[in-house]
């Protein structure tokens, strides 16, 4: 993962602003290894009603597998708890050496095209 305010000489890369920043942040990465957190379902042997889901959940391995996170929805607000290893052993995961600053940034998008997307500001995360 690189972060960058200059555009990146290779590709891919996208460009988001952080927070309520208008200066831009060009984000150039690679996927992930493993098993994604779905798999794909082909298609129905029979009918089974008018919808077909062609996504299930599935448990993620490798280096997609290194964040454990649990949501809970109460009284109206939305808690989100992230758990991952200081260091994954994964060459491509940042680890989290010394007490700080860690600067990161959450992203929540819900994979719809044309959908709202959140981005965080940047947060500092220090250790005692």
């Amino acid at each position: 993962l690189t972060l960058s305010r200059t555009p990146p000489a290779s590709q891919p890369f996208q460009t988001y602003n952080i927070g309520d920043s208008d200066r831009p942040v060009f984000i150039q990465w690679s996927p992930d290894h493993g098993q994604p957190a779905y798999e794909t379902i082909g298609p129905p042997k029979k009918f089974e009603g008018r919808t077909q889901h062609a996504i299930r959940a599935a448990y993620p391995t490798g280096s997609r597998g290194d964040v454990l996170a649990e949501s809970i929805h109460q009284e109206g607000s939305q808690l989100l708890e992230i758990r991952r290893g200081l260091k994954t052993g994964n060459p491509d995961d940042y680890a989290f050496e010394g007490p700080g600053p860690h600067v990161f940034a959450i992203a929540v998008a819900d994979s719809a095209e044309g959908a709202e997307h959140y981005t965080s500001g940047l947060i500092d995360l220090f250790f005692e």
